[in-house]
């Protein structure tokens, strides 16, 4: 996340709305950025000296430092690699499994069942397990 807040303010001052905005509009509904994990980490880099925050208009803007850009070159353009990959309908079908499988796995919660929900906890340990040798396949 904070790399790719430093990548959108590099390319102009922005305060933390504006930010959260500009995240909604290139990502569509594949990636809502809350205020909640938005501004801590602008105080985090501001905090670090990669940004500045200046009041403006009673508003705080962040521009970039140079210590934000050398970071930014060190690490390269999180955006690039966002755009790149990004495929909203995948995203958003991607989260709606999530949703409906955390769904599921409440309704087994509440019903008390303990026998049941450890027999859930084993099967999304055996899916976490799965899903990370499909991250290590090679491509």
């Amino acid at each position: 996340m904070k790399y790719i807040l430093l990548a959108v303010i590099a390319e102009r001052s922005r305060h933390g709305y504006e930010l959260i905005k500009e995240l909604e509009s290139r990502f569509g509904s594949c990636w809502k950025p809350s205020p909640g994990s938005v501004y801590p980490n602008l105080q985090l880099l501001e905090e670090g000296g990669y940004l500045i925050g200046e009041h403006v208009d009673g508003k705080k803007v962040y521009s970039i430092t140079d210590s934000g850009r050398e970071l930014l070159a060190e690490r390269g353009n999180p955006l690039d690699s966002m755009e790149q990959r990004s495929k909203p309908q995948e995203w958003m079908d991607l989260g709606n499994a999530v949703a409906d499988l955390g769904a599921a796995v409440m309704q087994v919660a509440r019903s008390g069942d303990s026998e049941k929900m450890s027999r859930v906890k084993e099967m999304i340990n055996r899916t976490k397990r799965e899903i990370y040798g499909i991250l290590a396949e090679e491509e």
